[in-house]
């Protein structure tokens, strides 16, 4: 049976699996399978169908651009409504702006997706999953449950 990545990390095992040592700029990847529970290896698969390549950065975001232009550079995209559809899951955007602590404070409980300039990472619990600081200002937050139709 796969581990999950929250067992992996829980039991001072691998960072990345076994396979995926060499893998770099896959915030994303590790922190969606730190809030979704899902395995590392799945999600890193699914990020790869929808165009994101080894060591590069990929982007999450929650609407299509209306002009595309804007841009300077193509950027890889994903949108978390249909990532987590996809695995099942149920996400809601809780914040647009703030600091960390500020949404810890207000969401003391449960499993949180968070972006900031140029990170992805996970809150799981009140309990931040990388060394990002607590005085960090978000972009984005998503509160992940993990069925479909589960009441807060």
């Amino acid at each position: 049976m796969t581990k999950t990545y929250k067992e992996l990390v829980e039991n001072n095992q691998l960072i990345r699996p076994q396979g995926y040592e060499r893998e770099s700029s896959d915030c994303t990847i590790r922190a969606f399978a730190l809030v979704s529970n899902i395995p590392y290896e799945e999600v890193h698969k699914e990020f790869e169908k929808k165009g994101r390549k080894r060591g590069r950065g990929f982007h999450i975001v929650t609407t299509k651009l209306k002009n595309k232009r804007s841009f300077k550079y193509k950027r890889e995209k994903m949108d978390i409504k249909k990532l987590c559809k996809h695995f099942g899951l149920e996400c809601k955007q809780i914040a647009r702006s703030g600091t960390v602590n500020r949404l810890i404070k207000k969401y003391p409980i449960g499993n949180i997706y968070c972006v900031k300039r140029g990170h992805c990472f996970g809150i799981i619990n009140g309990n931040v999953t990388d060394g990002t600081s607590k005085a960090s200002l978000l972009h984005n937050a998503w509160l992940i449950k993990q069925e479909l139709g589960e009441k807060e």
